[in-house]
């Protein structure tokens, strides 16, 4: 179980080398190896999970939002993410993985608590970086804010998020960080409200299940 810590805390399951607790010592023949961890199984809020799977472009089960991801404006902004994601991958985050497993190797094996200073809404470099931390806290100077809640007939208003949603991604997938000032222009109320949209999508975009928030 992995857990993400950001204002509000999300968690999800799945998952500075300044790791919060110490790695447990190494086992020697007078002291035996430690049991690992006992796993835990957490409950999971189908409404925030499909509302992430929803910003993601994943397929959801919910009726009214399966329904629009039928729509030509859904299937549009799907292509496009997906088109995005696929340059990002290749050109940043699979250079970016095999930087750290030759710069990096102890630091990350070391890490169970990963402190991301200014991350922001970036679950993605934390858990690309550090895959095996059991807990990530990410600091940022924007507004939490909340995720969507889309109702039935609103296929304009869901269109409007999305268009919204893409300019918020930009700089990230046309630099890998997120600038702060278009960030504040973009994510407002009327518009995406706050980092979560985008932490969440994150996190689905990379195989995680949103727990709670």
């Amino acid at each position: 179980m992995k857990r993400i810590f950001f204002g509000v805390m999300i968690l999800w399951v799945g998952f500075s080398s300044l790791a919060c607790q110490s790695p447990p010592p190494e086992a020697t023949a007078e002291t035996p190896a430690p049991a690992p961890p006992a796993k835990v199984v957490l409950p999971v809020d189908p409404v925030f999970d499909e509302t992430a799977k929803f910003l993601a472009a994943r397929p959801c089960q919910t009726p009214a939002l399966a329904a629009f991801q039928e729509t030509a404006e859904y299937k549009a902004f799907a292509a496009a993410l997906d088109q995005n994601w696929t340059d990002l991958e290749a050109n940043r985050l699979q250079p970016m993985r095999e930087w750290a497993a030759t710069e990096i190797v102890e630091a990350e094996a070391a890490t169970t608590c990963l402190f991301y200073p200014f991350g922001g809404p970036d679950a993605l470099t934390a858990e690309l970086l550090f895959p095996r931390a059991r807990n990530y806290v990410l600091l940022g100077l924007e507004f939490v804010g909340r995720l969507p809640e889309f109702k039935v007939g609103g296929a304009k208003s869901m269109a409007a998020y999305f268009q919204n949603l893409q300019v918020s991604l930009k700089d990230f997938f046309n630099k890998s960080y997120f600038i702060t000032k278009n960030m504040n222009a973009a994510l407002t109320g009327d518009k995406v409200d706050g980092i979560l949209p985008l932490l969440c999508f994150f996190l689905k975009r990379t195989g995680n299940v949103v727990s709670a928030v």
